[in-house]
């Protein structure tokens, strides 16, 4: 498979390299989707297929699910897990999502980590990696986070940590003055915080 990104894509705008991204990998996607459901027929490769096997699902999984598959080629799998980067088995399970809330949870427990965190490739693939997966993340929730607040968000919510508080963030509407509020006050702390989380948007 050739590498996700040449070194001429280095100048690329964020928007830019998406496009380009997903145009050249449309080709691998099919080869990989033909593959995948010969070896495995149970795999739901659209929303209606998905729908045919697990039941209708809320309007909000049905859009979490359509752009997964738009944007990296993921799917449903017979466990009724959402697929959403095949490549780096980004997932989480639809069974117990009944509403819009319930998919913002699980974006921010078992997606946020790949905002900013996870690996894939060199250090620049990664990071590109972390500008897609934010952009997918952003579209979800209906917000236009950075990095750098996917960070804090990880930190306090992410791999359901903390259900209750995470609860009450997205019933404030996403308010980032909620987790800012449990930063400690030690100056150190958060200067060493935003040196690590800031690093990564120098790439931009």
């Amino acid at each position: 498979m050739r590498p996700i990104m040449q070194p001429s894509d280095k100048k690329l705008s964020d928007s830019e390299f998406a496009k380009k991204y997903i145009s050249e990998l449309n080709f691998d996607k099919r080869l990989k989707k033909k593959k995948a459901k010969k070896l495995n027929p149970n795999l739901c490769l659209n929303l209606e297929a998905a729908e045919k096997e697990f039941g209708k699902y809320p309007e909000e999984v049905e859009d979490a699910i359509s752009l997964a598959i738009a944007m990296f080629g993921g799917f449903v799998n017979c466990e009724n897990e959402l697929i959403i980067y095949p490549e780096t088995n980004l997932y989480f399970k639809l069974g117990d999502v009944t509403d819009g809330k319930k998919l913002y949870e699980k974006v921010i427990s078992y997606v946020s980590r790949s905002c900013v965190k996870a690996k894939f490739g060199g250090k620049y693939q990664s990071i590109r990696y972390h500008d897609l997966v934010c952009d997918f993340a952003n579209q979800i929730v209906g917000h236009n986070f950075s990095k750098v607040e996917w960070s804090l968000i990880y930190m306090f919510y992410g791999n359901g940590c903390n259900e209750k508080e995470c609860s009450k963030f997205i019933d404030a509407l996403f308010d980032l003055r909620i987790p800012k509020s449990h930063l400690p006050e030690d100056e150190q702390f958060l200067d060493k915080w935003m040196l690590d989380v800031r690093f990564q948007e120098s790439w931009d």
